[in-house]
């Protein structure tokens, strides 16, 4: 992953910005415009900063870089089970599917600046859905994995360096899907076939280095 912005600040004036004209060397304006030049200049490796109203509101002076391993949740296993309760004969099939695993989800927070965080931590990983129950009941699902980024941060492959995404807008980024929640076997009972005495597993979680 590689983070836009390293340096953020809305309390210096203009001159402050002067001196930063003579290190960064260009000033864009800001608004949308300001965001995309600002974006192809990050890509072409020119330093800037990014001025607005009189105040400095973002700049590069380097790219922060970090190589993270991150994984979904594995989906639970579906589960065997049989209705049982006095009175009913055959009560039939009633075992629970399992639940969904967690996926892996990428936010911008405006609050952070670099990478630095995750290049002491380089595995992460999201929670496994629980396992099916009888009585037809369903496996909790995973607890999501939310990993929180700088604005403007570019995630790409680490094999192919081919970019997955561009984290400039605020909308959330599901990079791992969790797994799916396998069958119970009430799904399986068919006229020929009452007495299913199997069920599905878990689909496992996607592993992605980024």
């Amino acid at each position: 992953m590689n983070s836009l912005w390293e340096q953020t600040s809305t309390h210096r004036d203009f001159p402050r910005l002067e001196q930063d004209v003579k290190t960064r060397v260009l000033i864009i304006g800001g608004g949308m415009a300001g965001v995309l030049c600002a974006h192809l200049l990050h890509q072409a490796g020119i330093p800037y900063v990014l001025a607005e109203a009189g105040r400095v509101c973002g700049g590069v002076t380097k790219n922060t870089t970090a190589k993270i391993t991150v994984r979904s949740g594995s989906g639970g296993s579906g589960v065997v089970s049989f209705h049982r309760e006095k009175y009913v004969a055959a009560g039939g099939p009633d075992g629970g599917d399992g639940g969904r695993g967690g996926n892996v989800v990428v936010t911008v927070d405006d609050h952070m600046s670099t990478l630095m965080d995750f290049r002491y931590k380089r595995k992460y990983v999201a929670g496994n859905g629980g396992d099916g129950s009888g009585k037809r009941c369903t496996g909790r699902d995973g607890e999501d994995l939310v990993l929180k980024v700088p604005r403007g941060t570019i995630i790409r492959d680490a094999e192919t360096r081919e970019i997955i995404r561009d984290m400039s807008d605020d909308r959330p980024f599901i990079l791992c899907k969790g797994g799916r929640g396998g069958w119970g076997n009430k799904h399986f009972a068919t006229p020929t076939r009452q007495v299913p005495r199997f069920a599905k597993a878990g689909l496992p979680g996607e592993s992605r280095d980024v």
